[in-house]
């Protein structure tokens, strides 16, 4: 029972959620600030390169530009009917839309991150694609054969 004028204290698991919503939200902050403080390391120790790509970019004709990003869309909308192909024959039913964003996060996984970059990516592609119940044989040979078809197809 409260006294008037006073408010009630906070049932025990919502003030336990509140303070761990704050520890998280450091943390998250914490992880910001790290990465900003590296991406302004690495911007400055690479000021060079980055001062020589904005100049290329500056003298890029448009309209290659746009017909070089739409075959890059094609390229990795082919490679991912490709592997939504196999999987299919496997068994599973993964959408598109899916397999896009699992392949582009591999991508980017596999081109940001120095040395070990496409080994992370595909760990990260098996992993995901697990996450999504798909059959971890059926996974492997996808991938493997994927790897296998998509340059042999390329002119």
């Amino acid at each position: 029972m409260t006294r008037p004028g006073m408010s009630p204290s906070p049932p025990a698991g919502r003030w336990h959620s509140l303070t761990a919503g704050t520890a998280r939200r450091r943390r998250m902050v914490s992880i910001a600030r790290g990465i900003i403080a590296g991406s302004a390391a690495a911007l400055y120790t690479e000021r060079g390169t980055v001062r020589t790509g904005m100049n290329a970019l500056c003298h890029a004709r448009p309209g290659w530009v746009a017909i070089g990003a739409t075959a890059e869309f094609v390229s990795m909308a082919a490679f991912v009917l490709l592997q939504q192909r196999l999987l299919t024959a496997a068994g599973a039913r993964p959408a598109f839309t899916w397999l896009l964003a699992a392949d582009y996060a591999s991508n980017t996984i596999a081109t940001g991150v120095p040395i070990v970059g496409s080994g992370l990516a595909a760990a990260t592609t098996l992993r995901q694609f697990r996450s999504h119940g798909i059959d971890p044989a059926a996974i492997r040979l996808t991938l493997g054969l994927a790897g296998v078809i998509s340059p042999s197809a390329s002119p």
